[in-house]
C-alpha cells in the first residue's frame, strides 16, 4: 500500500501512465494572437503558477498534465469510471487554436479551461456590456471573502438588497469559487462591479451586518483592462494544489458536487431595458 501510494505521488510515473491509455489525446496547442479567452486564462489562472516566467502555452500544457495526472489518480481509485474520466481529461485548453478539438468537460469548479469559458468569459462580457463612454468614468471594484465550504447556504448577499443596490452598481458579479488552502476545501465568495466614481466604497462595504467582512480593491476607470484586473485580484486561486496528490480527496469532492448558482450576474440594463436582458 505505502509504495502504491510512492507510485501515485511520482509525478513522472503518473505522466507517462497517463499518456499510456487508450483514447487520451494529444492536444497540439498553436498560438492564435492575443485573444480575451487568452488574457483571461493568463491573468486568472497561469499567473497562480509557481513559474510565472514561462510562456503561456508552457504554463497551459504543465497544468493540463498536472490535471491529467489527478484524473488518472482517480481512474486508479475508481477503475469503474474510467471511460468518463477519459473523456473530462480530453478537455480542451482555452484561448489557443487546438488540434484536434475535443469535447468541454463543462465543470468549472474542477477544470480551470471551463472555468474560463463557463465563469470567467461569461463575467467579463457581463462588465463589457456597459457602453465604454458610461464606464469609463466609473470605478471597477473587485472584493472578496473567504469561508469554509457548506453545502448548505451559499454566501451570496440578496439579489434585492446587496453591494449593487448599495454602491448604485451598474453591473454587478457575485461568484463562490472552491479551492484547496492547507488541504482544506474552501469558498471564495468574489464580488465584481462598475460602479459610480463617487461612491463611497469603503462605507458602503464595510457595513457591521456583512459577516465575514469584505476586502476590496479599487481601479479608478472602467476600462477594459481595469475589468481583467479586478478579476485577477479576486477570481486568481491555486489550480496547481488543486491537482496535487494530496488534494485528491478535495478534487473528487468538487468533481461530485452538485451545488447549483455558484454565479450571479446583475447586468447593466440599458434605458427602456426592462429585464437587463
Amino acid at each position: 500500500m505505502v509504495t502504491e501510494r510512492l507510485i501515485m505521488d511520482d509525478p513522472n510515473i503518473v505522466e507517462a501512465a497517463v499518456n499510456s491509455i487508450k483514447g487520451v489525446v494529444k492536444h497540439q496547442l498553436q498560438d492564435k494572437g492575443e485573444n480575451t479567452a487568452l488574457s483571461l486564462l493568463r491573468y486568472c489562472v497561469l499567473n497562480a503558477l509557481p513559474n510565472t516566467h514561462s510562456s503561456d502555452m508552457a504554463r497551459t500544457q504543465i497544468l493540463q498534465k498536472n490535471l491529467r495526472n489527478q484524473y488518472y489518480r482517480l481512474m486508479h481509485q475508481y477503475p469503474e469510471n474510467k471511460y468518463a474520466y477519459t473523456y473530462a481529461l480530453n478537455c480542451c485548453p482555452v484561448g489557443f487554436l487546438i488540434e484536434p478539438i475535443t469535447r468541454f468537460c463543462n465543470n468549472p469548479k474542477a477544470c480551470p479551461w471551463c472555468f474560463v469559458r463557463r465563469r470567467l468569459y461569461p463575467i467579463y462580457l457581463a462588465l463589457n456590456r456597459i457602453p465604454r463612454a458610461i464606464r469609463q468614468p466609473c470605478k471597477v471594484i473587485a472584493w472578496q471573502r473567504t469561508k469554509i465550504w457548506n453545502l448548505q447556504e451559499l454566501p451570496f448577499f440578496r439579489s434585492d438588497y446587496g453591494p449593487h443596490q448599495w454602491c448604485s452598481a451598474l453591473a454587478t458579479v457575485q461568484l463562490c469559487v472552491p479551492f484547496v488552502d492547507k488541504g482544506n476545501l474552501q469558498v471564495r465568495h468574489a464580488g465584481i462591479q462598475i460602479v459610480p466614481a463617487d461612491c463611497d466604497i469603503r462605507k458602503q462595504l464595510t457595513r457591521l451586518a456583512v459577516q465575514p467582512s469584505l476586502t476590496f480593491t479599487t481601479f479608478k476607470g472602467g476600462t477594459n483592462t481595469n475589468i481583467v484586473k479586478a478579476m485577477a485580484t479576486v477570481l486568481r486561486v491555486p489550480w496547481a494544489t488543486l491537482f496535487a496528490s494530496e488534494n485528491l480527496q478535495s478534487f473528487i469532492s468538487l468533481l461530485t458536487r452538485s451545488d447549483a448558482h455558484l454565479l450571479r450576474i446583475t447586468k447593466y440594463k440599458q434605458r427602456g431595458d426592462i429585464d437587463g436582458n
